[in-house]
């Protein structure tokens, strides 16, 4: 019998005697089931220990006890207790045997059939061998786990095939689904196997234990193992190797301290790698060159059980996918091409395959997102063509300059045909708004990207570049929705300032509220416009613009429309006498009534209250900032606008071949020209607004005033009725109009209220009707009384300017020096200018601004107590005695609109 025949018989025989041994007393008085035990592994003396100390066996000290004794050399029983056979390497500090081993040269496996099935080829040890680790040195503590490797030390030293390495692979994947519970292994027969694994055994396998795979892992097993060339015989003794081998290094000390380190990759790291290098090549398909199978996302995803068995992390697996696939294409027909042709190569397959990844993923996705695949495929790229740009083109470049370009190009002609057959199925684009904007932002990052590399000069590739002319098909699009927006916005603000009754927004916001409405509308009418991301030409322009002039003309339309003339308010010139005291008092006097507005002047005076007025101011001055705000913000939005039609331009321009433009000078020029439609809209805001601020004082001192102070001032003695009476009043209005209007408007307001009290005085010295005559010693306390009145108005430096206040009282000051002039004076000052008077007595307040004009001099003789000044207008213009005149009594003038003081005492409502 042969050397290996008895080494067979031996390892039998050893088993049966230890499964005697340990049945019979190594349960320590229970029974022990050794059906799970490895008895190739256990230690004999360990058994014998436990049987004669009637001790509980433990298997897994028995096999650590087994494998501490392979450490050292096996003794033999010998006269003199010393001879052994030396069964490993010997070491330089150990003493030299006394025998030498006895020669064993490597012969076949047996054939016989055993407990443990047929003897496979140790692919696994020989993998160990080739990648460096040799048997008995002093860290092998490993080197022995196969009890057959004395008769396989001369193919220990062979080199390994790369099918050796494939199949080694193949059958770390299958220990790895076995640990992992995915396949499991029975004695059964032939026909149960599962279907993947038929055709794969050869003829020696024919008892050997069959494999049960999960359905899910039985068709990727299959691909594997077609990838396989040949299948080694033994597969569960192979397995039941590699489990024993993977329990005995997990246990080992970590050299490293890295997290998870198992002693697998930290001293077989390189034996390792090669071997996940080579599971990861099944990932190509056998019959197509360098072709991916469809299966390989499925199969990488398999690969990754082997990670805690090889060492495997993400990155690794990320570096070692690159480095097949960079093999793959190496070892193609390419590669015998030069290196630049071969890089180019390389970049127009990685980004198809890149390509073909994100237009599954864009399906996938659309599913959950609920957006069209088109709109996701453009972000996709997008970060394929960033990533290319910043992680692999700074490598390539010096191997192949045009790798970045033809990356780029080749995704925008990618890109480009799915874009193209989209528009030839798609009858209507009213719904591809986002398409089409996903598509353009696309098409501006490859040009953007493609101008930093090429600037002017272009690329050799650019003949490929075939630009989207989005904007052919946008357009018409762009112009239907503003046309629809500007109808919606027209039609918003015309409903808003209908009901509007000009209260102010808060007490912060002194604004009326549907003006902030319509800003509201046409900002995000605005922001839609250049969010669109869809190409933008000065047609879109223009209509945006007329768009909003129309609706802000219409809203500053109805509120001049609601203005009423300032003459409506003042009284009336009452008929000019000449003073005279009257002679009987019981005489019938002629009755002077206040003219009265008409009904529909009447009604918009109750809408037109000094307070509605000023949030009218505000709500112009906020019309007028905003505007230049848009205008600024629609401004620096076409900049950005003119960046994206250079780059298209740009892109065109490289497509065709064509000089490359920079001049759009001519451009800017008439979008200046555009923006002159705002003019039209400032202009009108403020002339509405000077309407209003005439309107203002006027409405506050001849209206709301008229017969607190127009109608009792002076009225019968200046003594009895001073200006102190009314400070009060006056100071109430200019409180609650500072309150309201904003400060950039407060001291015009101020002062058109204190240039209407200045003509309310100066209408009662000249115009105060028959009820007023004013003696000389009358005008210093009418002076003081101006005085009083302007310090209101200065009031103490807050209020207007001292200056300002001067000038516009000087009227009345002058007209008030006349009335210190002897009667004799103004009568001849009158004759020298009586040339200038117009045949009408009657005049109107432009016409009598002049102080020393005849109009004016002729009132002062009319209202001075002098006898003289009577007699002379007695003869010279036969005037009425002004005692033949009674004024109406301020308690009988009924206005038809409610005064400003009444609304000071109904509180401070708006209304």
């Amino acid at each position: 019998m042969d050397a290996a025949s008895m080494l067979e018989v031996y390892r039998r025989d050893r088993r049966r005697l230890l499964d005697f041994l340990l049945s019979a007393g190594g349960g320590g008085g229970r029974a022990l089931d050794l059906s799970r035990v490895d008895l190739d592994a256990v230690s004999a003396d360990y058994a014998l220990e436990c049987v004669a100390a009637g001790a509980q066996f433990n298997a897994s000290e028995a096999t650590r006890r087994y494998f501490d004794e392979r450490r050292y050399p096996i003794m033999i029983g010998s006269p003199s207790g010393n001879s052994y056979f030396l069964l490993s390497r010997s070491q330089p500090s150990d003493s030299p045997p006394k025998e030498a081993a006895p020669s064993i040269a490597p012969q076949a496996p047996a054939q016989e059939n055993s407990s443990s099935g047929g003897q496979p080829r140790d692919f696994f040890r020989d993998a160990i061998n080739t990648s460096g680790i040799r048997c008995g040195t002093k860290d092998d503590n490993f080197a022995d786990i196969y009890s057959q490797q004395v008769k396989k030390v001369d193919v220990l030293s062979l080199e390994l095939s790369d099918d050796d390495i494939r199949e080694t692979a193949y059958e770390v994947l299958l220990a790895s689904l076995f640990v992992s519970g995915k396949v499991h292994f029975s004695e059964e027969k032939r026909e149960k196997k599962h279907k993947f694994l038929k055709g794969l055994r050869t003829k020696t396998e024919g008892s050997s234990p069959s494999s049960q795979v999960e359905d899910g892992y039985a068709h990727i097993i299959d691909l594997i193992r077609d990838w396989v060339v040949s299948v080694p015989e033994g597969r569960v003794e192979v397995l039941a190797i590699i489990e024993r081998y993977n329990a005995k290094l997990s246990a080992l000390t970590k050299k490293f301290d890295l997290k998870d380190e198992t002693y697998h990759w930290t001293n077989n790291y390189h034996f390792n790698f090669r071997l996940y290098e080579k599971l990861l090549c099944s990932v190509f398909d056998i019959l197509e060159d360098g072709q991916l199978v469809e299966e390989a996302d499925e199969i990488l995803e398999t690969a990754k059980l082997t990670w805690p068995i090889l060492g495997i992390t993400e990155k690794l697996h990320g570096i070692f996918y690159a480095w097949v696939l960079f093999q793959k294409l190496i070892e193609s027909p390419v590669g015998s091409t030069s290196e630049s042709k071969l890089v180019h190569l390389l970049v127009i397959r990685s980004i198809h395959a890149a390509y073909k990844q994100a237009l599954i993923s864009s399906d996938v996705r659309s599913e959950t997102e609920f957006r069209h695949p088109l709109t996701i495929l453009a972000n996709e790229l997008k970060l394929v063509a960033e990533k290319e740009c910043t992680a692999f083109s700074p490598i390539l470049h010096k191997y192949y300059p045009e790798a970045q370009r033809v990356a780029l190009i080749f995704l925008h002609m990618l890109y480009g045909k799915q874009l193209e057959l989209f528009l030839e199925r798609t009858n209507h684009l009213e719904n591809s708004k986002e398409i089409l904007s996903e598509s353009n932002n696309f098409e501006l990052f490859i040009a953007q990207k493609l101008y930093s590399v090429c600037g002017e000069a272009g690329s050799s590739f650019s003949n490929y570049l075939k630009p989207y002319m989005i904007g052919r098909f946008s357009s018409p699009l762009i112009l239907q929705w503003l046309h629809a927006q500007h109808e919606n916005v027209l039609e918003w603000t015309k409903r808003t300032i209908g009901i509007e009754d000009w209260t102010p927004l808060s007490a912060h916001e002194k604004k009326a509220t549907s003006v902030v409405e319509v800003f509201r509308i046409v900002e995000e009418t605005v922001d839609q416009f250049f969010n669109a991301s869809l190409p933008l030409d000065i047609v879109h322009l223009r209509s945006l613009l007329i768009g909003i002039t129309s609706s802000l003309q219409v809203y500053l339309l109805h509120m001049e429309n609601q203005q009423v003339s300032g003459s409506t308010l003042l009284p009336s010139a009452p008929v000019l006498t000449r003073y005279a005291e009257s002679m009987n008092p019981f005489a019938k006097r002629k009755l002077i009534e206040p003219t009265v507005p008409e009904e529909k002047v009447a009604t918009k005076l109750s809408n037109l209250t000094v307070p509605k007025l000023c949030v009218k101011l505000n709500t112009l001055q906020f019309i007028r900032d905003q505007l230049d705000a848009i205008e600024e913000g629609i401004k620096q939005s076409w900049i950005s606008v003119l960046s994206a039609v250079r780059l298209l331009d740009y892109l065109s321009c490289m497509a065709s071949g064509r000089a490359i433009s920079e001049n759009l000078s001519s451009s800017d020029e008439s979008v200046d020209e555009l923006f002159t439609i705002f003019d039209d809209v400032r202009m009108t805001a403020v002339n509405t607004s000077v309407t209003i601020l005439n309107f203002i004082g006027t409405r506050a001192v001849f209206w709301d005033m008229r017969d607190s102070l127009l109608f009792s001032l002076y009225r019968d003695s200046v003594e009895g009725v001073r200006m102190q009476i009314f400070i009060p009043t006056i100071d109430q209005v200019l409180d609650q109009v500072c309150d309201l209007i904003v400060d950039v408007l407060r001291d015009q307001v101020v002062l058109r209220i204190f240039q209407a009290c200045m003509e309310g005085l100066i209408w009662v010295l000249l115009d105060g009707g028959p009820s007023r005559a004013f003696l000389e010693t009358d005008v210093d306390l009418m002076q003081q009384d101006l005085a009083m009145l302007k310090d209101l108005f200065i009031a103490e430096g807050q209020g207007l300017p001292l200056d300002v206040v001067e000038r516009e009282a000087k009227q009345a000051q002058q007209i008030l020096d006349l009335y210190m002039l002897k009667a004799d004076t103004i009568i001849e000052m009158l004759i020298n200018a009586s040339d200038q008077m117009s045949h009408r007595l009657e005049v109107t307040r432009t016409q009598r601004r002049h102080v020393h004009d005849a109009h004016t001099l002729l009132r002062v003789l009319c209202h001075k107590k002098d006898k003289t000044a009577s007699t002379f207008l007695r003869i010279q213009y036969h005037l009425p005695r002004s005692s033949d005149y009674d004024d109406v009594p301020v308690k009988d003038v009924s206005s038809k609109v409610p005064g400003f003081s009444d609304i000071l005492k109904r509180g401070t409502s708006f209304n």
